[in-house]
């Protein structure tokens, strides 16, 4: 009989499965005193449905709140702001939420299993009626989709210490003066420098961060140096 104690590996295991149904396929059953694999073909079997499974739960559509929230197993997901009252559904898998308005997905969240949680995603909201804080995550939102190397960028940016929000709105200042190739094409040489810093992306474009460091002789006493000035006639002999 096959046991697990009996192999040394899932990979073991799953090979001495086979085996033993190979044999008992070959092997004369007392019942019907013919073999399995002989019985097989008489049976005449459908192939299951090619439809891939798929597991979503749909849920009955409900109001959103007030607040442009859906709340879905204590936690409260984000909407657009213009579908505050409207009667959504949501679609829950085990790692994500998707909001959907009849066939339309209007919003899409990882699903949180804490509880009492907020989930907001800052492009849900007009921007005149966000917090300073929530317009820094707006806009770090918008400025990460921008490309993949922009993306990567922020998130190498933010293993260097540095805040990537801070970085995505200087980024964002820029595209007011620079082209968005541009912007991408910077990114991408910072990451082949392996310098995803701030300071780093504005030289390429010849601007300075304003966060030049001090530079500072080893020996803090050629700071004092005196001179005294000579006159030029001295040279002169």
């Amino acid at each position: 009989m096959n046991t697990m104690e009996k192999h040394s590996s899932l990979k073991a295991l799953n090979h001495g499965l086979h085996e033993w149904v190979e044999n008992k396929n070959h092997t004369v059953h007392r019942a019907t005193e013919k073999k399995p694999v002989e019985l097989f073909h008489e049976e005449k079997l459908r192939p299951l449905p090619e439809k891939p499974w798929n597991n979503v739960f749909i849920h009955t559509p409900v109001k959103t709140t007030k607040t442009a929230m859906m709340i879905f197993d204590t936690n409260s997901y984000s909407v657009p702001d213009y579908l505050v009252g409207k009667a959504l559904s949501i679609h829950s898998t085990p790692d994500k939420i998707k909001i959907y308005d009849g066939d339309k997905q209007v919003a899409s969240h990882p699903r949180s299993f804490e509880r009492r949680s907020q989930i907001i995603n800052p492009l849900h909201r007009s921007y005149c009626k966000l917090s300073v804080k929530a317009k820094m995550q707006r806009i770090h939102a918008v400025i990460k989709d921008l490309h993949p190397a922009i993306s990567d960028f922020l998130v190498k940016n933010q293993e260097c210490g540095e805040d990537p929000q801070k970085t995505a709105y200087e980024i964002f200042k820029l595209m007011k003066t620079h082209s968005r190739a541009m912007l991408i094409s910077v990114a991408s040489e910072c990451l082949k420098k392996k310098s995803p810093r701030l300071r780093t992306f504005l030289s390429y474009l010849h601007m300075d961060s304003g966060e030049a460091e001090t530079v500072q002789p080893q020996n803090g006493e050629l700071l004092n140096i005196s001179y005294k000035p000579r006159g030029l006639e001295e040279y002169d002999e």
